[in-house]
This record gives structure tokens, C-alpha cells and sequence, in this order.
């Protein structure tokens, strides 16, 4: 493969690839003509071009090779979730995330992610046979901000938030980390991570507490605030 320099090599090395890649289903014959996939291509193929076009805001030079490299970071992809055994449809998803490191090499991105339709979950029901009962998750759209400090230096933070919308009963969740890195040596470090999530209005399996005055044998859901 050639040196992807550009807007246009980037396009033309993923270009009569043969790769099989199915959406919704469907193979897609060739990506860049695909009304779905062709946007999330286009922005990765702009990270090149704003590379030429703003060569002091998009590149660095590599302290390790002496060259000119991209210090943006773009991905897009798409997914079909499938039950290998019985064969049965999970879900359709999708993820995108993009990536900055500035010249004291501290980095900073976004990530989204949800789903293009309903899913299946077919474990959440805990039943004795996979695939006998499913629990149908609507459509969401998660949201991750992060900030991550030069790793070099003898300590280290990283930071994240992130924000989750369900298209069902005003649920949304939303969660924050904090990670604190000190290096002792080169060997070892010391890294103390805190951790929360709230959730609100949540769908999922009830389990039980101890004997409730009205006993059922089927699987019961509920909606539930968690923290």
C-alpha cells in the first residue's frame, strides 16, 4: 500500500479493496458510494486535508523519526450484532471518535456511539434457553468526552465524562472517571481511578427481595434510579 499523504491517496487506498462489509443486512459493494458509510469516510479523508492545508494546526514532528505526522485521529464504523448458536439478530451499531495529541504530547477526543435501530438482548431476560425470550432495547446514543496527560511525565492524569440518551421513558444515564498516575520508576506506578454512574429511570431485570406477597413465575423487568 502507498504512503497515505493526503485527502486523496487516503481515498484511493480504500478503494477496489474487496472487503466484504454488510449494512442492514446488504453488501456493500464499494463504501465510498454508500449514502451511510460515505460521511463517516469524508470526515476521517478531511483530518488528512486540513494536514496540508494547516500544516502548523494539524501535524507535529515526531521526536522519535524527525517526519511530519498527523496529530488528529478519526474513526467510523458499523456493526451487526448476530447469536452464533441459534442464529438470531442482536443490533445494528454504530461508533465514531476522533483524537488530538498537541506538541507536549496531552491528548483529547470525543467518542459517539448508539445503535440505528432496536436491539435484541437475549441474556438480560436471564432465562434456561438463549434465544426463548428477549428483551427489545430501544435506540441510544452515547457520548464520551476525555483528556489524558503526557504519559512521559512523572505524574499523569486522565479524565473522562460521559452522557448516555435512551429514546424510551426519559432514561439517560451519565457517568465521570478520574485516573491519577505517579511513576515511581520506569517499572512500576501508582494509579488511584475513581469511578461513578447514575442512572435514571433504567429498564432491566427485577431480581428478587426476598418473598414478595404475590409470587410470579414468569420474568419480571422494572424500571429502576442507580447510582
Amino acid at each position: 500500500m502507498n504512503k497515505i499523504t493526503d485527502r486523496d491517496s487516503y481515498l484511493s487506498s480504500i478503494k477496489n479493496r474487496n472487503l466484504k462489509i454488510y449494512l442492514m443486512g446488504e453488501l456493500v459493494k464499494e463504501p465510498l458510494e454508500n449514502p451511510i458509510i460515505k460521511p463517516s469516510i469524508e470526515a476521517m479523508a478531511e483530518t488528512y486535508e486540513l494536514a496540508v492545508r494547516e500544516p502548523e494546526l494539524a501535524s507535529v514532528t515526531s521526536p522519535y523519526t524527525g517526519e511530519k505526522i498527523n496529530r488528529f485521529f478519526t474513526s467510523a464504523s458499523l456493526s451487526n450484532e448476530w447469536l452464533y448458536a441459534p442464529n438470531l439478530f442482536g443490533g445494528s451499531f454504530w461508533n465514531a471518535r476522533a483524537t488530538t495529541i498537541t506538541n507536549a504530547f496531552n491528548a483529547f477526543g470525543i467518542r459517539l456511539s448508539g445503535t440505528l435501530n432496536e436491539s435484541n438482548d437475549y441474556f438480560e431476560p436471564r432465562g434456561d434457553i438463549i434465544g426463548m425470550e428477549k428483551f427489545i432495547r430501544p435506540v441510544w446514543t452515547s457520548t464520551r468526552a476525555w483528556f489524558s496527560s503526557n504519559y512521559q511525565k512523572r505524574i499523569a492524569l486522565d479524565l473522562g465524562i460521559g452522557y448516555f440518551f435512551v429514546e424510551r421513558n426519559d432514561w439517560w444515564e451519565w457517568n465521570y472517571d478520574f485516573e491519577a498516575r505517579f511513576r515511581i520508576t520506569n517499572q512500576i506506578f501508582l494509579i488511584h481511578k475513581w469511578e461513578q454512574r447514575f442512572q435514571n429511570n433504567s429498564e432491566g431485570y427485577a431480581v428478587s427481595f426476598g418473598t414478595p406477597e404475590y409470587t410470579h413465575n414468569g420474568i419480571i423487568f422494572g424500571n429502576r434510579d442507580r447510582i
